[in-house]
């Protein structure tokens, strides 16, 4: 996520662009992938990241 290394955005804002409900459900799930927190990849000054991406599924049965 170049986004978040790369722009003056603020981590708040990539968070709810991104479609997560809170900074912090957002900081556990990016420091799994990456092993940082999304502040210190900020404060660094990370360029690159693997892309984050989620598949869902919905099955249900009509009577």
């Amino acid at each position: 996520m170049e986004e978040l290394a790369g722009t003056d955005s603020k981590v708040i804002d990539i968070t709810l662009k991104y479609g997560y409900e809170t900074p912090d459900f957002f900081a556990k799930v990016f420091q799994r992938m990456y092993g940082v927190t999304p502040h210190m990849a900020k404060k660094k000054n990370v360029k690159s990241f693997l892309r984050i991406s989620f598949q869902i599924q919905i099955k249900g049965k009509l009577k």
